[in-house]
């Protein structure tokens, strides 16, 4: 019995561990001083244990955000503190939460529901559970020889009792806790889909740390047999590279990809296959047969593509790779051939495909470190080849040719919901047009960085708003991409809470109707009429008499304007100038007729033309005080009066209110993309015609994709196409010529 416990006892430490950690804990502890199991192991299968229930219920809870935590937790004032306090010393908390009990599990979902990163919590988790293992281990071990003393009469039955009642007491305690607390109501199937990725990730990181530590010691041997992906005869390269393309494909099994789950499929079928033989590991086997039966069950739920392109040069690399390593082999060991020990049945071709290719141990013995070193080599090259095909073969989808929507199509979206302002940039040929909602409904969007970023929201009916919510979003998981729709109104916002994203404000959109605001635009004009007197404002129609010596003045103010801020042009929900364009669109300007300009705006019409959004608003570096707001009093009289309904004044990501500048976030996107065009002063020049300020948020999948979220979102403001370094290097030697000449006029 003592030979069973020591080798398959660890099966019944694990799952009792995750029920009730103290007592399984304990008695494990108790029997490794016994000499039945391993200390080092038993702490080793705790800490797995454990991390793995906290996982579970982080991602839970970050999957569902705070307010299903709050509905199942947050009724009791002592957990509604506690979930407020995570948001605020969630580290720390999570640090003493092996500690703080009624409170391991309100904790971790806490930590998972406020938004604390993945990688943070999985590092502070496991200092906090490795040192609580350590300390229950120790303390159970060093107190075996206390209750030793007291059983020398009965050694060889009594410690089965105490074994046997220790596990009945924690098994009946577990049970209790369990249907005390409705753990099991709490969650569901979906939330066991991130442990499978978790125990892979786990499996490489054993990996890495057996790479890197000083020497294998005999836990880690032990631990190694439980281990189905382990490489534990290969040198420390070798471990160190095949735990980096564990985590790799960790990685993008989370992500769903399809391709990872036909290499972790294959991985794990190898690794129970190679069991077959007189070197039987029983446990390890259970371990990938476990994994590779979750895999085959859900396989459906691995559905996310690859990128095509690097996929072409992943398959055109790997033979290539191949025969370059085979090749490398061959000559190597024909050279080295005398410093070798040749079982029969090898040959020189094999034993390079074997130790190159093939994850198995060689069968070729080497004679002197010479030898040892090359076959190290081999074996190195070989795992740095699998992980860099693993990248191309996983890498997110690039969209290098713009995806379009039928024109038909488009245009009939375009005139039933192009109803609010941003609708005028989605259609704009800058982006890839979706057709969602089964063809009722569009969504505007680009890529940058596996961030696919929407233009507002989907142009479709209310009733279709959640299904081209859903579309867009399985569509991102399907090229590994994440969802990102920016601006869009908080009145939709219910509809992306069920498709389980987010949403952040990010600024106020100034909306009036401008046959209504002609007092407060009139107010506006007459507050600079002293120093903008002898401006007059009138619309340009290009299309019907273009005037090359306005075109002029229109281009010198828009450099200047641009040369003030060292920018260039930005796109997405931006107009950017280009002068062929002023002929499709009301134009205004600002100066005096015949003589020297001051600025102009650019409008774009939405919903049938009779709302219109601003586009342009430019003025030169010494322009007069006002001729802004004399510009845009005297280009809403004109709107008004030629039947425009609804004016939008535009995004302005920081809001003057101490409000909205409390809800922009903890990454400042709203102060980074407000930075880019100066908002400081628009927002008082904006506020001047009392438009109603409507507040747009960011929608986005979790607060641990929001650095990745806001990069790309500047990103796409700053860069036409995608990984384009062009529009970059451009703006960049603009913005140096022109600080060369300001010192030099200085």
């Amino acid at each position: 019995m003592e030979a069973l416990l020591a080798r398959y006892g660890y099966l019944i430490l694990f799952p009792g561990i995750v029920v009730e950690g103290e007592a399984f804990l304990l008695a494990g502890a108790f029997m490794a001083h016994r000499g039945v199991l391993d200390l080092p192991l038993v702490i080793a299968v705790a800490v797995a244990a454990t991390m793995s229930g906290d996982q579970l219920y982080y991602r839970a809870a970050r999957s569902r955000g705070r307010a299903w935590l709050e509905r199942r937790k947050g009724a009791r004032a002592k957990y509604a503190k506690w979930i407020d306090l995570t948001a605020r010393r969630g580290v720390w908390l999570l640090l003493a939460s092996r500690w703080t009990f009624g409170l391991r599990i309100v904790i971790p979902a806490a930590c998972g529901a406020v938004g604390m990163r993945p990688a943070v919590f999985t590092i502070v988790d496991f200092v906090a559970v490795l040192i609580w293992a350590l300390t229950l281990g120790l303390a159970g071990y060093y107190s075996g020889a206390a209750i030793e003393k007291h059983m020398k009469d009965i050694q060889h039955v009594g410690v089965w009792v105490l074994l046997a009642v220790v596990l009945c007491v924690a098994a009946v305690i577990g049970a209790r806790r369990v249907q005390r607390q409705a753990r099991v109501r709490e969650l569901n199937v979906n939330d066991l889909h991130a442990i499978v990725p978790f125990i892979i990730g786990m499996i490489g990181a054993f990996n890495v740390f057996t790479s890197l530590w000083p020497r294998r010691a005999a836990a880690i041997v032990t631990l190694a047999r439980w281990v189905p992906l382990d490489v534990p005869e290969g040198n420390r390269l070798v471990m160190l590279f095949a735990g980096l393309a564990l985590l790799q494909m960790t990685r993008n099994l989370a992500r769903r990809k399809e391709l990872a789950w036909w290499v972790a499929t294959a991985a794990l079928a190898l690794s129970v296959v190679s069991q077959i033989g007189p070197h039987f590991e029983l446990q390890r086997v259970i371990v990938a047969a476990l994994l590779l039966v979750y895999l085959v069950i859900f396989r459906r739920r691995f559905s996310a593509q690859s990128d095509p392109a690097t996929l072409r040069r992943a398959l055109v690399m790997a033979p290539t790779l191949g025969l370059l390593i085979v090749a490398y082999g061959y000559l190597g060991l024909r050279t080295l051939e005398p410093h070798f020990q040749w079982p029969a049945g090898t040959t020189l071709l094999s034993e390079a495909i074997r130790g190159g290719i093939l994850i198995t141990q060689q069968k070729l013995r080497p004679l002197d470190a010479h030898a040892a070193r090359f076959l190290g080599s081999l074996e190195v090259a070989g795992w740095v080849a699998r992980l860099y095909v693993l990248v191309l073969l996983l890498r997110p989808v690039v969209l290098r040719d713009r995806l379009e929507a039928p024109p038909e199509d488009v245009e009939r979206i375009r005139r039933e919901h192009a109803r609010r302002p941003l609708s005028a940039f989605a259609l704009r040929p800058d982006k890839h047009h979706l057709l969602v909602a089964e063809g009722r409904g569009l969504v505007a969007y680009a890529v940058r960085n596996a961030v696919a970023v929407a233009c507002g929201g989907p142009l479709c009916a209310p009733d279709d708003l959640t299904a081209s919510v859903r579309d867009f979003v399985e569509h991102c998981h399907k090229h590994g991409w994440s969802p990102c729709l920016y601006a869009v109104p908080g009145e939709d916002l219910p509809a992306y809470a069920a498709a389980r994203l987010k949403a952040l404000r990010i600024g106020e959109e100034g909306l009036l109707d401008p046959r209504a605001a002609a007092p407060a635009a009139g107010a506006a004009a007459d507050q600079t009429a002293g120093s903008a007197s002898g401006l007059s404002v009138w619309r340009y129609d290009r299309a019907a008499a273009a005037d090359t010596v306005l075109d002029e003045q229109i281009v010198e103010v828009s450099d200047e304007w641009l040369a003030e801020r060292e920018i260039g042009e930005l796109h997405f929900t931006f107009g950017s100038f280009d002068l062929e364009a002023l002929g499709s669109m009301p134009v205004f300007v600002c100066g005096q007729r015949g003589g020297r300009i001051e600025a102009f705006c650019t409008w774009l019409p939405y919903a049938g033309g009779i709302g219109l959004t601003l586009d342009l608003l430019r003025r030169r570096r010494d322009a007069r005080e006002g001729c802004r707001e004399v510009l845009l009093a005297g280009a809403l009289e004109q709107l008004a009066a030629s039947g425009v309904h609804e004016v939008s004044l535009g995004l302005v990501p920081v809001s003057a209110s101490a409000e909205a500048r409390a809800e922009v976030g903890p990454f400042g996107l709203a102060d980074r993309l407000g930075s880019i065009y100066r908002y400081d002063d628009l927002f008082a020049l904006k506020d001047a015609f009392s438009p109603r300020w409507e507040p747009r948020h960011l929608v986005y999948p979790g607060d641990a994709d929001l650095p990745r979220v806001a990069v790309a979102v500047v990103d796409v403001h700053t860069t036409l196409h995608e990984r384009s370094p062009i529009p970059r290097l451009i703006a960049a030697a603009r913005a140096l010529r022109r600080r060369a000449s300001r010192r030099e006029r200085s």
